[in-house]
């Protein structure tokens, strides 16, 4: 007779679990659990006697040696306990199946709970295994060190390059060999990784991808200060950002965190921060100065503008791209002594010598029918040229940083001066951040190949007009059509006014 597959299945299982030798099999995993936790216990001891004996001002090779290894044997014996652990639970899995197929066996009900009991018994001794482990590192601070950045370097994106585990493995046994040497001094563990990813960091200069990965790993190790970077400058500074989702205005906070001993003083230089693909770039046109006391942590508010009106801003709380791709367009002025800019990356400023090249990603503007164009900062010459700003963020960052601050100081003289009018006259400090945000994005969008024009700004102001009096613009009076569309032709005449006076946008000669 033939018996269908689960049956078989079925039979094989209640033979395992229930014949007379079953109890006892059942068990072993129990007590090979229940030893490994005595086992850890008593690495733990050995660690902790270890450690009493261990002159961390003076240590001997052979009671860091005995400190190592107790440690190293606690951390197998928990990972023996887990393993057995598992075991035992697949084992009330399998169990649990079977009483499912056939739950009217007593046979089968009283299999699993056995089973499900061996199962809890190995997890108990194994929690106790794992405790002992972690008392046991806990005696040796360097080794906690290396098995912390371990563990980050497990979950690294490792995919698309084989070099990428090799690095990670690299960065691993830098950690380990560290920890080994120095199992009470865990700054000197984080200092070898920092010295191995400035290693590999150059190794891959070359190759724009790993070095970019690279980069971001050494950030995520430093942010959760997993790594330590070089006392008394602000490279030893923690840095994180967030926005606030806001497009202009404040448009994101900076953390700032000093792990060191010392007091750190900030100056940052204006800045260009780039999309990280989803949401919008941003320009900071200043960053006020900030000393951050020892082991303390402060939160800088950003104030700029967005470099994209095609694209959402980056929602509050959510964390902006790494400072170290942020792209500084000189040196941070009135910098204190121990003061430094942003650990950003620095693009040249533009200068009169400067032309757009193709082999910098510029590529020739094609024809266009706007009534203004871009142009070289401060002079009326057409740049003729486009730029995939997310991809070439710092050939960009300077022409948008210097059109940014001529456009603020186009609008200040134009406001003194009594020639600007627009809807939001009565708020003088909105018409301002307004002003400047449009003319500013009217000269990315053209930079960036995709211009912004008159109807595009319609269609958000009525979408907004009709968000805010909760109906749509076509079924509106008259009047209020009217108003509508003059607010639009006011604003609009006073970003190309703005955008002229400011010799970033002229008359298009294509």
């Amino acid at each position: 007779m033939r018996y269908p597959p689960f049956v078989f299945r079925f039979t094989l299982i209640t033979l395992l679990l229930c014949t007379g030798t079953a109890p006892a099999a059942a068990q072993d995993p129990v007590k090979a659990a229940q030893e490994q936790a005595e086992e850890a216990k008593k690495q733990q001891a050995k660690a902790e006697e270890a450690a009493a004996k261990l002159d961390c001002e003076k240590p001997k090779t052979a009671d860091k040696k005995a400190l190592v290894d107790a440690v190293k044997k606690a951390q197998a014996a928990a990972k023996k306990a887990r393993d057995l652990a598992d075991q035992a639970k697949k084992t009330a899995d399998e169990a649990g199946k079977a009483l499912d197929r056939n739950p009217k066996s007593k046979q089968a009900q009283a299999a699993k709970d056995k089973a499900d009991q061996t199962a809890k018994d190995a997890k108990a001794a194994a929690d106790l295994a794992t405790a002992a482990a972690k008392a046991a590192l806990d005696q040796a601070p360097g080794l906690a060190a290396a098995d912390a950045i371990a563990k980050a370097l497990d979950n690294a994106d490792v995919k698309g390059n084989s070099k990428k585990p090799e690095a990670v493995d690299r960065l691993k046994k830098a950690a380990q060999k560290a920890a080994g040497a120095n199992p009470c001094d865990p700054e000197e563990v984080k200092r070898v990784v920092r010295v191995e990813l400035e290693d590999l960091k150059n190794e891959f200069k070359s190759n724009k991808e790993l070095k970019s990965w690279i980069e971001k790993l050494g950030d995520q190790l430093k942010t959760n200060q997993l790594i330590s970077m070089p006392a008394g400058s602000a490279d030893a500074l923690i840095f994180a950002a967030t926005g606030t989702g806001g497009t202009s205005g404040h448009i994101a906070d900076l953390h700032v965190v000093n792990p060191t001993n010392a007091a750190l003083t900030l100056a940052p230089a204006p800045c260009f921060i780039p999309s990280g693909g989803q949401y919008q770039p941003y320009i900071v046109p200043s960053i006020p100065a900030v000393t951050v006391a020892p082991h303390s942590s402060v939160t800088v508010p950003l104030h700029g503008f967005c470099a994209d009106i095609f694209r959402p801003s980056v929602p509050d709380d959510e964390p902006l791209p790494p400072v170290s791709s942020w792209v500084s367009a000189g040196p941070a002025p009135g910098a204190t002594a121990n003061g430094q800019p942003l650990p950003t990356r620095t693009a040249p400023p533009a200068t009169a010598a400067w032309e757009p090249a193709a082999a910098n990603g510029w590529k020739p503007a094609g024809p266009s029918n706007d009534a203004l164009v871009p142009t070289y900062p401060g002079t009326a010459i057409p740049i003729g040229h486009t730029i995939d700003v997310g991809k070439y963020p710092t050939e960009a960052a300077p022409l948008l940083l210097d059109a940014i601050a001529r456009i603020a100081g186009a609008y200040d003289r134009l406001q003194r001066g009594g020639t600007v009018h627009t809807p939001f006259s009565d708020n003088p400090e909105k018409e301002r951040e307004s002003v400047i945000q449009q003319t500013f994005w009217m000269y990315a969008a053209e930079l960036n190949g995709r211009p912004y024009k008159m109807d595009d700004f319609r269609k958000n102001t009525v979408g907004q007009y009709e968000t805010v009096s909760g109906h749509a613009l076509a079924k509106a009076p008259k009047e209020h059509k009217k108003q509508v569309e003059q607010g639009v032709n006011d604003f609009w005449n006073t970003f190309q006014a703005v955008g002229v006076e400011a010799k970033v946008l002229s008359a298009s000669m294509r």
